[in-house]
């Protein structure tokens, strides 16, 4: 189920790059931050909540963790994956509503999240 999901992730994230136009109204977009997946996951929550979305559900599997969110008539899904201590890659993936379902809106996210990084380190 796992793989499944992975290669799922993987197809979608490949649309994405690829500038197409998306399936489904889906946007996803990722980064990798040089920081550890606690500081990332705080300002991955403020982000959301700067978008009014409201956390729904939060998970973990091996090395990551999954934080799923639901704003008004729209949802966003970001996976956190620890790459080290000081390193940890976020994909961002954004289904429809109040925020734009293209990867500008996952785009978004990530910068927003990279704000508030930045501003927690001053």
């Amino acid at each position: 189920m796992r793989t499944l999901i992975a290669l799922a992730c993987l197809a979608l994230a490949a649309c994405a790059g690829s500038g197409a136009p998306s399936a489904g109204a889906v946007g996803v977009a990722q980064t990798e931050f040089a920081a550890p997946m606690s500081r990332v996951r705080i300002a991955a929550v403020s982000a959301l909540g700067s978008r009014s979305m409201r956390i729904v559900a939060l998970g973990s599997a091996a090395g990551g963790e999954t934080i799923r969110a639901q704003g008004p008539g729209g949802s966003a899904e970001l996976r956190l994956v620890r790459k080290g201590p000081d390193a940890t890659r976020m994909i961002a993936t954004v289904n429809g509503g109040a925020m734009p379902a293209d990867r500008t809106a996952a785009d978004a996210l990530l910068a927003d999240t990279a704000r508030f990084l930045e501003s927690a380190a001053r």
